[in-house]
């Protein structure tokens, strides 16, 4: 242990800081101990140099200690304390060490022939671990404990950073942008974190292609279907006109299920590829007369079911970037299921109204019907899912409407919502930004956008 600062430490005793304080269990007292640090620390060094340091080491060490030379004299030029005066007449060529209650004296002898009387003064020795040897440690402690707690800091915070780009890129796929890419951010490392994303763009990678082949496949399948399905209801007409009323029955059902055949490949057809990021928005509509419209065109349909279309529009002139007339059939499509699927004598509402600020507008379309299970609420927008529940085939439809509804509110950079109501039936709510430099993918949406009264 160094006692003193300027004395370089004499590895001859082969003494550390974690032996010394270890070492206090096994000494006879706090005086011994700092007496033996005192000798392995002034030991092998010459007068010149010890009086150099002692003048250099501060007074919460040195109060403890006292080198008297041959005349009974301290190095520092301190008087005696009369505690420790009887040992100094007892230290001689006859005792080489003595002690008296706390304080430990001892005969030295330094390098140059020297000889002094080392003694060790004690007042309290409760304070002496701290005043002597954490002290003079705590710098050391202190700036290593700094150190490491910035270390500790800059090392967590890039870690934090690398996991939130890789949640981002998870968001980002899960919301169906499957060209996000990341191993360029850390292409200029070589660690595990590298080679996880460049795995994880090679996995976006493959299943974008996937996606698209399979997207593609649809496409070009429904296109194929087409030519022979025209030539179909071709024979189906000369069919007709040759039965003579013979096997219209039998033909009627063959007219059903090529128009149904029809409509299935209509919808596929119309189901976006393109990934958002590329959709060019080209025109402009207002939301407000577009709803108007499909209000009055389905009037007709609610009216065979009793069912009154109610409006509900808290906004003025609305206008949302899009292109040609691909909302038409969103909102379209919404609207017609909700009166297929109300019950007869109820209602069902259609409400616009501004969201976030006024920065976007939500489309709300309730009806009164039963509803949907709560575990097929997420699933109903996926293309040919279908419920189990009320909502089955024999309603019509092929599961399509919903899906080509989500894809094309995706391209908006919007998102489509169902809800069950309490009262009963369910809720599509359509988010759309007024401008495309918004982005809804985190955006939460209040529960009381949801609060649609019925009549």
């Amino acid at each position: 242990m160094i006692l003193f600062s300027g004395l370089v430490y004499d590895s001859t005793h082969n003494r550390t800081p974690l032996s010394i304080i270890s070492a206090q269990k096994k000494t006879v007292s706090p005086a011994m101990k700092l007496s033996d640090d005192l000798l392995s620390t002034i030991v092998g060094h010459d007068l010149q140099s010890l009086c150099i340091a002692m003048s250099q080491s501060p007074d919460r060490i040195t109060e403890h200690i006292y080198l008297l030379d041959e005349n009974n004299k301290d190095l520092l030029q301190r008087p005696i304390p009369a505690s420790i005066s009887p040992m100094v007449e007892m230290l001689g060529s006859n005792m080489r060490t003595a002690q008296i209650g706390l304080n430990v004296g001892r005969l030295v002898t330094l390098t140059d022939g020297t000889e002094l009387k080392a003694i060790t003064h004690i007042k309290d020795k409760s304070n002496i671990f701290f005043k002597v040897y954490f002290l003079n440690a705590a710098p050391w402690f202190i700036s290593g404990l700094l150190l490491s707690a910035i270390a500790c800091y800059l090392f967590a915070r890039k870690l934090s950073s690398d996991v939130s780009t890789l949640k981002k890129a998870t968001r980002s796929i899960a919301s169906g942008n499957l060209s996000t890419r990341i191993y360029p951010k850390f292409s200029r490392r070589n660690n595990e974190f590298s080679d996880l994303a460049r795995d994880f763009d090679h996995m976006t990678e493959r299943l974008e292609i996937a996606m698209l082949q399979q997207k593609r496949l649809i496409k070009d399948v429904s296109h194929e279907l087409r030519s022979p399905l025209a030539r179909l209801q071709v024979a189906l007409e000369l069919a007709y006109q040759r039965s003579n009323g013979v096997v219209d029955k039998e033909l009627n059902n063959i007219r059903l299920a090529t128009e149904s055949l029809e409509e299935i490949i209509t919808q596929i057809l119309a189901m976006p590829v393109t990934e958002r990021d590329t959709f060019e928005m080209t025109d402009t509509i207002d939301v407000s007369l577009l709803l108007a419209d499909l209000v009055d065109n389905c009037k007709n349909d609610a009216a065979e079911k009793s069912v009154e279309v109610e409006e509900d529009f808290c906004c003025g002139e609305i206008l949302i970037q899009t292109r040609s007339n691909i909302l038409t059939s969103v909102f379209e499509n919404i609207l017609r299921n909700a009166i297929r699927y109300t019950f007869k004598g109820s209602n069902v509402n259609v409400k616009l109204q501004c969201v976030h600020g006024g920065k976007c507008a939500m489309v709300t379309i309730a009806d009164q019907g039963p509803g949907v299970p709560e575990e097929d609420l997420e699933k109903i927008f996926q293309p040919f899912y279908r419920s189990d529940s009320a909502r089955s085939r024999d309603k019509g439809g092929y599961g399509l409407g919903l899906a080509i509804a989500e894809r094309t509110v995706r391209l908006h950079r919007g998102k489509i919502i169902a809800k069950n109501l309490p009262d009963g039936g369910l809720s599509i709510s359509v988010i759309l930004p007024m401008t495309q430099l918004e982005t809804l993918e985190d955006e939460p949406l209040e529960e009381s956008n949801f609060a649609i009264g019925h009549a």
